[in-house]
């Protein structure tokens, strides 16, 4: 059963136009726990929606974990992680008109799937990460409420030395994933700038000059460490959005 006294606490703490309401993968795990190094540090929102939340978090973000959930398939109903269906549900059940959202998501599709949908259709990497921004962008867009909507771009990819481990599979070399996730940003940033969504990315950050991932920067075989959040900082403040940590 779900414990509606945490749901209560959450609404009577949370419902604040001040509050950055953020629904991602794994990587939303950034938005977390700021001393936290390993794992999610998730907690039980939704039992029966096999939703999560993380805190303690980085004010202003309230950080919901949707699950392994694809961007290329967020404007589908009925996918294996039902992300369309939980997103709309916290939106129409604990958000407050006009709030501010955060999505991250994205980092799952490039390291599984955009290279070898590539090969297998015979078709360039960008119509690839055309068709997943366009359907990120269009799911962003049926959201009603008048949110002011934010996207965070996608990390770099995982290391070519790091074991494969079922739990976080690949496709690709690290460097033609890195460079697809270059793309990625580069045409997701065009496309919210044109349906007036704020882009915040560190991608940059994460590379050296030859396309390679700088292992320092993350916690784990897949996910940056909260070290990173001094450049994050940066890039979100030059869009206006306070960061609350140092």
């Amino acid at each position: 059963m779900d414990n509606m006294d945490i749901k209560q606490q959450i609404m009577t703490r949370y419902y604040d136009k001040t509050i950055i309401y953020a629904f991602g993968d794994s990587h939303i795990s950034f938005f977390g726990d700021y001393y936290r190094e390993e794992g999610l540090g998730s907690k039980v929102f939704d039992y029966a929606n096999n939703i999560y939340y993380i805190e303690p978090n980085i004010t202003p973000f309230f950080p919901f974990h949707i699950g392994p959930a694809l961007a290329y398939n967020l404007n589908k109903y009925g996918t294996k992680t039902a992300a369309r269906e939980k997103i709309e549900y916290l939106i129409n059940n604990f958000i407050p008109p006009n709030g501010r959202l955060l999505f991250c998501f994205g980092e799952i599709d490039i390291r599984v799937h955009v290279i070898k949908q590539s090969e297998k259709k015979k078709v360039p990497v960008i119509d690839i990460i055309e068709n997943i921004v366009d359907n990120y962008m269009a799911f962003l867009k049926s959201l009603k409420g008048g949110h002011e909507i934010i996207v965070w771009g996608s990390v770099a990819q995982q290391s070519d030395d790091i074991p494969i481990d079922v739990n976080y599979p690949r496709y690709g070399s690290m460097i033609s994933r890195n460079q697809a996730t270059e793309l990625y940003n580069k045409i997701l940033k065009v496309a919210c700038d044109e349906n007036g969504f704020t882009f915040v990315s560190i991608f940059p950050f994460l590379v050296n000059e030859n396309m390679e991932t700088k292992g320092e920067c993350y916690m784990d075989a897949v996910h940056i460490s909260r070290k990173c959040w001094k450049i994050a900082k940066q890039e979100f403040e030059k869009s206006g959005i306070v960061i609350g940590v140092e």
